[in-house]
């Protein structure tokens, strides 16, 4: 099921991040912009310096932010999507091969599947497909796993318009494109 984009109104969300030291968590502070929705749904560390957390704003919209081992900064995300870019998960083979997945709203509203990459210097959006046909249904990525610079998979969901039947939808990375697995 598709999360709620925005909390009841009159609520703001801010990101929150916990840092673990070896003995204990503590809260660390990270980005977040006015608006009313911050959120992060996906983390990855490569490095005690050197991690990853993405999710979306209602200010930025994908909201993608580094750990450099003191502190967590705001890496703008390609978002590519006229209205609204979410990524829900996050994924790397090295420092400059990351993935990060989710979805976006068309111009025509439905949401159709977003997978941004990583390559050392910029987040970049790289064409994915759908499920459903962009105009006729959702699709929503919830999960990415890459194993190399060649070969990467995303999970998540795929609905027709209307309809209330989920499938699941499984992409391949194969080095060059996304494709349906």
């Amino acid at each position: 099921m598709h999360r709620p984009r925005v909390p009841d109104p009159g609520i703001t969300t801010d990101t929150f991040t916990m840092h673990w030291n070896g003995k204990k968590c503590s809260r660390v502070a990270s980005p977040s912009f006015g608006g009313t929705n911050n959120v992060l749904f996906g983390v990855r560390a490569l490095k005690p310096d050197n991690a990853w957390a993405v999710g979306d704003s209602s200010v930025t919209g994908a909201l993608t932010e580094h750990w450099n081992g003191t502190k967590w900064s705001e890496v703008p995300a390609a978002n590519p999507g006229s209205n609204f870019n979410d990524l829900e998960a996050v994924s790397a083979a090295s420092a400059t091969d990351i993935w990060a997945v989710g979805d976006h709203l068309g111009a025509s509203l439905p949401f159709d599947t977003l997978t941004e990459h990583w390559h050392g210097s910029a987040w970049t959006a790289v064409a994915s497909p759908n499920g459903t046909t962009s105009d006729t249904g959702v699709n929503q990525l919830v999960g990415v796993a890459t194993i190399s610079s060649k070969d990467a998979v995303a999970v998540g969901w795929a609905q027709s318009k209307g309809g209330p039947f989920y499938q699941v939808l499984i992409l391949k990375w194969n080095g060059t494109r996304w494709a349906i697995a």
